[in-house]
């Protein structure tokens, strides 16, 4: 079956760098912009990796996370933010949510494919084409 993840972001643009990046890989990209859609997207599909934005305007993250975790107690989780300033609180989402790991903003391609690589190893691996 087709790889998915779930890029849970407000912020639209990296939806699309998400979908540019891994559909040419395929990757299914689906997208949240809210923690309600993304509760609802994990209702209706099996996701193998879910990237989430630890600040989701009106949204409590921690509450989200531990959604997240009663849906998909196994699915691998990645945490995004924009800032390195959150580094504590992405460090509690380590410890208390099994998070995979925490990736700062701008990212770089190599540490998203990392991630990648954990949930269908050699996906790393796979050349860039566009």
């Amino acid at each position: 079956p087709k790889a998915a993840v779930l890029v849970v972001d407000d912020e639209r643009g990296f939806h699309d760098l998400f979908r540019f990046l891994l559909e040419p890989r395929g990757i299914s990209v689906d997208t949240a912009c809210d923690g309600r859609t993304a509760l609802a997207r994990l209702r209706e599909r099996s996701y193998g990796l879910i990237f989430c934005d630890m600040h989701i305007p009106g949204t409590n993250s921690m509450r989200l996370l531990t959604e997240i975790r009663t849906l998909c107690p196994q699915t691998g989780l990645v945490l995004m933010s924009s800032s390195p300033d959150q580094h504590a609180a992405a460090q509690k989402a380590l410890r208390n949510f099994g998070v995979a790991r925490h990736l700062v903003k701008p990212f770089e391609l190599e540490q998203l494919l990392s991630a990648l690589g954990e949930m269908r190893p050699g996906l790393d691996k796979m050349p860039f084409v566009c």
